[in-house]
């Protein structure tokens, strides 16, 4: 294991071996804690006597121990001043080792240390490499996306592009668009001079190049350019009614949308009294509104065209609110101001978990949203905001919005086209429209197109309804008016349905058939006809009589009989509870309705 060398003598003392942990000699020593290659050691240096240094070898390793000062022939310990590494033979048995401070460590703990040491650099460097690959992962399939979308924006390009050629062969059309489009600054009267009529060729079966010259020589264009801002000057106003009777009998409805609109923007809404009924489609054809008659809806009742509008749009909506079924105003007002479940969570008691009856409480929940929606229709006529619904507030991006301008009205229309061209000029809106979301990677709207839809009747009106904006304060007041009605009848159709209170539960009880509990015939006439099927069917089941039978069949009889009378008590309870709740919920709805009815009525009278 290791030798004493006494460095002035040349020679060495006598050998000491020793296992890891049994001293190399006996007697006065100082003992040395130390790591050798072959594990741990105690290396004991004995000093018989004075020496200026003892060195005590070791395979790869040299200890130099010098004594401390002092005379005398006393053997005296030695201290540890140093440990150093023997590096050539280190070099010559290739087994040196020494740990991070260098001194030296044995095979085992430097094998450890180096196995923790490269694992954990092993393990950082794989982290690395997984961070970059994920890193390069994410690179290459956004690339990919992005390369994907060029391609899908370039495929719809050349669709579009294909498209648009195809209907430069209605060039006469589109050169009558152009010519709306670059004066329709002038003609909505936001600047400029009306344009000369000479300026639009006609198209044949094309509504808008008469409509427009009509509209021309009604605000007093002239065929050679006149700038003449009034009515009727520069051209007859025959002339003016031989062009829009000419564009009418092409299409009355679009000519009448398109007049109304630009007089309506120009604020010279009294001039379009005459178009005012046709621009507003049928009550039949009404279900569900366009952009183009929410726009228009919007004017009349902001005053755009005077009392004739508001009294045109009146009695639109008086016929349109007739055709509204009940349901469908409870569904929208239930999606504007609905809510989780209504009816309260039940505490899950073991006891009574098998007694709970669906068909009463679907009953239940039924009357709790009748109760809640008449109670949202009284802060929507109380001037409440309603509370926000996760279905309410997810909207569509493509949806248009819901209070459209008369210019982008006049825009969608114009950018229709003529009949031939309509679905062309559609399909390339559209292909246009996604190219750019695919190159831009941004949300783009679709085309505006002036008959898409913005809702259900019911639910703009209920929309208006719930609006408690100050700018909105017509838009309420005019769907007051057209709801007052339908909401009362409403109304008495929601109260109504929490009015009918459980009053039966069906009980399953063992070793019989169904019980409907009634909650009007006293329990201890339905215990005693329940005790006395018992008995009948258990003396049915066992007869006999014999003391032994009589006595099972007594104590059958006296379980049976206690397992129905706790669970028919249970019964009571459960249904008495169900009929608690409903109290509670026609008490609710009842001071809704009543309100509700109030305030319809101080509507009615003109104080509301």
């Amino acid at each position: 294991m290791g030798e004493v060398r006494d460095p002035d003598h040349g020679g060495s003392g006598p050998e000491r071996q020793s296992s890891d942990t049994t001293p190399l000699t006996s007697g006065y020593a100082r003992t040395l804690p130390y790591r050798t290659p072959i594990g741990h050691a105690l290396l004991i240096a004995e000093h018989s006597w004075q020496k200026p240094e003892v060195v005590v070898a070791v395979p790869d390793v040299t200890l130099i121990i010098r004594p401390p000062s002092g005379d005398g022939p006393s053997p005296v310990r030695g201290r540890l001043i140093n440990v150093r590494t023997d590096a050539v033979a280190r070099s010559a048995k290739g087994t040196g080792m020494t740990g991070r401070r260098g001194y030296f460590e044995s095979e085992d703990a430097y094998v450890r240390r180096a196995t923790e040491a490269a694992t954990s650099a092993a393990a950082d460097a794989d982290a690395r490499l997984a961070g970059q690959i994920r890193t390069t992962d994410g690179r290459i399939n956004a690339l990919a996306a992005r390369v994907e979308g060029l391609s899908q924006a370039f495929d719809a390009f050349l669709d579009a592009a294909a498209l648009r050629r195809e209907c430069e062969q209605y060039w006469s059309a589109a050169a009558v668009r152009g010519f709306v489009r670059a004066h329709l600054g002038a003609l909505s009267g936001r600047g400029g001079a009306v344009p000369a009529v000479g300026g639009v060729a006609d198209v044949p079966g094309y509504w808008l190049p008469a409509a427009v010259r009509g509209l021309i020589a009604l605000l007093g264009g002239g065929g050679g350019g006149g700038e003449g801002d009034g009515y009727g000057e520069g051209v007859q106003d025959s002339t003016a009614a031989e062009l829009l009777a000419e564009a009418t009998r092409r299409d009355a409805y679009r000519t009448a949308v398109f007049l109304v609109a630009v007089l309506g923007a120009r604020g010279a809404g009294a001039e379009a009294e005459p178009w005012l009924r046709v621009a507003l489609p049928k009550v039949a054809d009404a279900a569900e509104l366009t952009l183009a008659t929410r726009c228009l809806w919007l004017a009349y009742g902001a005053g755009a065209y005077g009392p004739a509008g508001r009294a045109v749009l009146s009695e639109w909506l008086g016929g349109l609110t007739a055709s509204v079924e009940s349901g469908e105003l409870e569904k929208a007002l239930d999606a504007l101001g609905g809510g989780s479940d209504p009816l309260p969570r039940q505490a899950d008691d073991p006891r009574i978990r098998n007694l709970r009856s669906k068909a009463v409480e679907d009953s239940l929940r039924d009357a709790a949203v009748a109760g809640r929606s008449l109670a949202t229709l009284y802060d929507a006529l109380n001037g409440t905001p309603p509370r926000p619904t996760a279905d309410a507030a997810a909207q569509d991006h493509d949806t248009p919005a819901p209070n459209p301008s008369l210019e982008t009205l006049i825009t969608a229309l114009v950018e229709e086209g003529s009949t031939p061209e309509i679905e062309l000029l559609r399909r390339a809106a559209e292909l246009e429209a996604r190219a750019r979301r695919s190159a831009l990677r941004d949300d783009s709207p679709q085309p505006v197109v002036w008959t898409m839809s913005v809702g259900l009747p019911a639910g703009v009106l209920l929309a208006d309804l719930f609006d408690t904006a100050e700018a909105a304060a017509g838009r309420r007041t005019t769907a007051l008016n057209a709801l007052a009605r339908p909401l009362a009848t409403l109304a008495d159709a929601l109260l109504a349905r929490t009015t009918e209170l459980p009053t039966t539960l069906t009980v399953s009880i063992p070793w019989q058939p169904p019980i409907v509990l009634d909650h009007a015939t006293p329990l201890a006439q339905t215990l005693a006809t329940v005790h006395a099927d018992i008995q009948r069917a258990v003396e049915a089941d066992s007869p006999g009589s014999g003391r032994r039978q009589a006595e099972a069949n007594r104590r059958r009889v006296e379980e049976q009989r206690q397992i129905a009378s706790d669970r028919l008590g249970d019964a009571v309870e459960v249904l008495a509870d169900y009929r608690r709740q409903g109290e509670e919920i026609h008490t609710g709805a009842k001071q809704a309705y009543d309100a509700v009815m109030s305030l319809l009525g101080s509507h009615a009278e003109g104080t509301l």
